[in-house]
């Protein structure tokens, strides 16, 4: 079961005048909620600062204790280790506009990478992704280390016996869609490099299908995504409101 969390913001300028605080000239106070009759473990929370100033560095505490955090231009990500059931916590972010500021970096517990122009990866400190020969291949891990960078997609059973212990990887399918009864499996171009997002805590690979039936073309945006702590990937796809069609 997947934790919902609810955020509050309240967003007030303030000077920040303890210890390093003092680097920072606003705070966000945010409010977390964990709304389950059971303790979570390895919780990833999400805070868009976009609305409240552009944002060059960040520091994150929790009762006094500085957490883990990643910061994409005005996109936050804050690590937990864990929240008791029904838990509320007030955590405060600390932030500066100014880029000099430097922001703490911290373990690196997930990883996005290209491999080639057909191959692409995407892993946690428990488990690997691999998109290779249109379809993705799960990689079991014996280590916490990030990996994936480090072997080629033609060396999966390799991989396995060496990283993960075991011979062969688990594999399922790429995108589909059905043409009357027919099943026609979408192809990841080969002139289109991914977007790859690389992150500490939070890291994701989106990249586009392609697809040409009866002189239509479709063409699919997928995001593969995955957090630190977790086995679980998450797959998101935007389509087109419309087919377009060309000569």
């Amino acid at each position: 079961m997947r934790v919902i969390l609810i955020i509050f913001l309240c967003a007030t300028a303030v000077s920040c005048k303890q210890g390093s605080r003092e680097s920072y000239s606003k705070t966000v106070s945010v409010e977390v909620v964990n709304p389950l009759n059971e303790s979570r473990k390895d919780v990833l929370v999400y805070v868009s600062l976009g609305d409240t100033a552009d944002v060059g560095s960040v520091m994150v505490r929790s009762n006094e204790v500085q957490l883990a955090t990643q910061l994409e231009d005005s996109s936050l990500w804050i690590y937990l280790d864990s929240m008791k059931a029904n838990e509320k916590r007030t955590i405060t972010i600390y932030y500066s506009t100014n880029p000099m500021v430097e922001t703490a970096r911290y373990r690196k517990r997930t990883q996005a990478v290209s491999l080639d122009d057909k191959s692409f990866g995407w892993e946690s400190e428990k488990i690997g992704y691999l998109f290779h020969n249109d379809g993705v291949e799960v990689l079991g891990k014996k280590t916490s280390d990030m990996v994936l960078m480090g072997i080629r997609p033609d060396e999966t059973e390799f991989y396995q016996t060496n990283v993960a212990g075991s011979a062969r990887p688990y594999r399922f399918g790429s995108i589909g869609y059905w043409n009357d009864s027919v099943v026609v499996k979408l192809t990841h171009p080969n002139n289109t490099q991914p977007e790859i997002h690389d992150g500490e805590l939070y890291s994701s690979v989106v990249t586009k299908f392609l697809e040409r039936p009866a002189h239509d073309t479709i063409d699919i945006v997928a995001r593969y995504s995955i957090q630190a702590g977790s086995r679980l990937t998450s797959y998101s796809i935007t389509a087109p409101i419309h087919i377009s069609t060309y000569d």
